[in-house]
């Protein structure tokens, strides 16, 4: 399902890094001027909606970015951090990047920070350091909503508000476990998982409802927005349940099976809905009420994502895979990993005529590649290989680039390439 899931982000990050952001309580790199609450709301964005602003896009997490197209990229700038880096959100002309400077030359011991950078050269226009000390970040990749971004820190477990304009502090919310999924900005709220919890704050910092998990269940990836409702999944005793973003958060309907539930993605009133694991399935069900439509059984390694017309996902067998999204009948299966040591596990970007994915190297003396398929015949139209040899994540487009999201397996560096065909 998502890179950016709880069990991936441990892994590449490494859980000693995580443990090493959080044990310095009353050691604030971010200072202590974080409010509760804010006194006000901020402006959105010029064009907010027109980019990149949180995990796969848009509220329904289609992965879908119709007005970009790329024929012959290369790359034209890079970022490097060397702690930890989170898939960036893009509004504009600037790029957020949350990660951790942890060596990073001239930045001390380092810790969590968000950058403001620009679009067309990746240079730096403001950097907030987050509270706490350590080489770490949560996964929680950074959220653009009505003017603020929001980001998890794995340090003090808890939301951090920021103005988007300055990277000024707005409000922070510490929670009991860490927020390691994409928050969602929806309806006016934010909404943030904890793993055992979904909690609902207003652009203040206000919390809203929390609706809390049973014991049996545990949420791993992030929710979703549509049709008036907020989707979360669990696993261990798998769901899909429909919320009611307003009141307090009680939920419509319950789609319960066996299985651990990945993000939903949502297209034309249909919320597709993969399963890992051993029951490795899509399960589309319909919005209104949760009634399932149909069920297809496909080994996926990647959450799912749609131009509306199909479905785009990778396999476990190192293949980029279309169905079509009234019935789930594959259309186009192209195999883009070969080596048995490689693997292709980023989520699915689409844009004006390409399906995007990077796959690993087979070892750390590799590249890891950038793929462009053709989205209506599964052909190849073109590839980029990077300076290291794995895919942090999935890649993202806005204003004429893809940005891809990288790290070398030593653990040594984190690179945020931006490609595109000037």
């Amino acid at each position: 399902m998502p890179s950016h899931s709880r069990r991936q982000f441990l892994a590449t990050a490494g859980a000693v890094a995580l443990a090493g952001c959080a044990v310095a309580d009353g050691l604030d790199l971010g200072g202590t001027d974080w409010p509760d609450t804010a006194e006000g709301t901020t402006e959105p964005l010029p064009d907010e909606s027109a980019g990149w602003p949180q995990f796969a896009r848009d509220t329904e997490r289609s992965g879908f970015a119709p007005e970009v197209r790329i024929d012959d990229p290369t790359e034209e700038w890079a970022v490097e951090m060397s702690g930890g880096l989170a898939t960036p959100a893009v509004v504009g002309d600037r790029v957020f990047v949350y990660g951790s400077t942890a060596t990073e030359s001239g930045d001390g011991d380092g810790g969590c920070v968000v950058d403001a950078r620009r679009a067309s050269d990746g240079r730096r226009e403001w950097r907030r350091p987050l509270p706490g000390f350590g080489d770490a970040i949560s996964g929680c990749p950074p959220l653009v909503y009505r003017g603020s971004v929001y980001v998890g820190n794995a340090s003090r477990s808890g939301l951090y508000a920021l103005g988007a304009r300055d990277g000024s502090p707005r409000w922070a919310h510490e929670t009991g476990d860490s927020i390691n999924e994409a928050a969602l900005g929806y309806r006016g709220n934010v909404y943030a998982s904890t793993g055992s919890e979904l909690l609902a704050f207003d652009q203040r910092g206000r919390e809203q409802w929390t609706y809390r998990l049973g014991d049996d269940r545990l949420a791993s990836e992030p929710p979703a927005g549509a049709g008036g409702r907020v989707l979360y999944t669990t696993s261990i005793i798998g769901s899909v349940v429909g919320l009611e973003p307003g009141g307090t958060g009680s939920s419509d309907w319950r789609y319960v099976r066996e299985a651990s539930f990945g993000t939903p993605t949502v297209a034309d009133g249909i919320a597709y809905v993969p399963t890992e694991f051993e029951d490795q399935r899509i399960h589309a069900l319909d919005l209104a009420d949760g009634t399932h439509r149909w069920t297809r059984s496909i080994p996926l390694t990647t959450g799912v994502a749609t131009d509306g017309d199909r479905l785009y996902g990778a396999t476990d067998g190192g293949d980029l895979v279309a169905l079509t999204a009234a019935e789930g009948t594959e259309r186009w299966r192209t195999t883009l990993v070969e080596s048995e040591n490689a693997k292709l596990a980023t989520r699915p970007l689409v844009t004006d005529r390409s399906v995007v994915v990077t796959t690993d190297a087979a070892d750390a003396n590799g590249s890891a590649t950038t793929t462009a398929v053709d989205r209506r015949t599964g052909g190849v139209r073109w590839t980029v290989d990077h300076a290291v040899d794995r895919a942090l994540d999935g890649a993202v487009a806005a204003g004429g680039r893809v940005y891809v999201p990288l790290y070398a397996s030593d653990g040594s560096t984190y690179r945020l390439v931006a490609l595109s065909d000037r």
